[in-house]
């Protein structure tokens, strides 16, 4: 298979085939460019200035070949220039301008007469509001809220005071001096109540010191155990009474 496909491109493809090319299609191929070539560089003086003519009118009006890229102006160069050279930038432009000078301060006086006022008529409204109803009516609150928020007033600044009638403060000063004197008087009974022990401690350090004793309170009934219970019971007894 490979022996005639290679006799079928030596002798058929290249031997026949490519001789009658070079004898018969390539001697007149030459001549026809030629002729051509001939007939166009004679004829130029005719064709060129048209093909140039419709070269640079599809390059103003279409696509610019030989623009060096600046942005917008490559593609449709004539409605560009038309449209955002002479409208936009030369009418349109200098129109706006013209209405801005005049429009620009008279909204800008417009906007100082609206924020003047605004802040004229607020400022009145809140003095009303709380000269009228928030003075007159309102009270500080016990706790915060979303309604009101404590900022300032009696525990809230070191110079806000709460004030408080006469007998509250006898109440109030009356409590503190009983808490005082209960207190002198709970140190003096226990003071008293805790003589007989102190007494036997001091009398048995002193006789029993030298042979290194000391008083120990044990489960074994002694006078010092049931005198010192008998003791802190009657403590116990005190602070209870006192507390209540």
């Amino acid at each position: 298979m490979q022996r005639i496909f290679n006799r079928f491109w030596n002798y058929v493809a290249k031997g026949i085939v490519g001789t009658v090319a070079i004898c018969a299609i390539y001697p007149v191929s030459c001549v026809l460019l030629s002729t051509g070539s001939f007939i166009l560089g004679v004829l130029s003086p005719i064709w060129m200035p048209i093909l140039t003519l419709l070269f640079h009118i599809l390059q103003i009006l279409i696509y610019d070949a030989n623009s060096a890229g600046e942005y917008g102006r490559k593609v449709f160069c004539l409605i560009n220039i038309l449209i955002t050279d002479f409208l936009l930038c030369g009418i349109i432009q200098p129109i706006l301008v013209l209405i801005a000078l005049i429009v620009s301060p008279i909204t800008s006086l417009l906007i100082l007469i609206y924020a003047l006022l605004h802040r004229f008529i607020g400022g009145l409204y809140d003095q009303i509001v709380f000269k009228l109803i928030i003075k007159r009516l309102a009270r500080i609150p016990a706790h915060d809220s979303f309604l009101a928020r404590r900022i300032a007033g009696p525990g809230l600044a070191a110079q806000y005071f709460y004030q408080v009638s006469s007998p509250e403060v006898l109440a109030a000063l009356e409590s503190l001096i009983e808490q005082k004197e209960l207190k002198i008087y709970r140190s003096y009974i226990e003071e008293i109540l805790m003589k007989p022990i102190n007494e036997y401690r001091q009398f048995f350090n002193a006789a029993f010191e030298p042979f290194s004793a000391q008083i120990q309170i044990t489960d074994s009934p002694s006078v010092y155990s049931r005198m010192n219970d008998v003791v802190n019971k009657d403590i116990q007894n005190l602070e209870t009474g006192i507390d209540k």
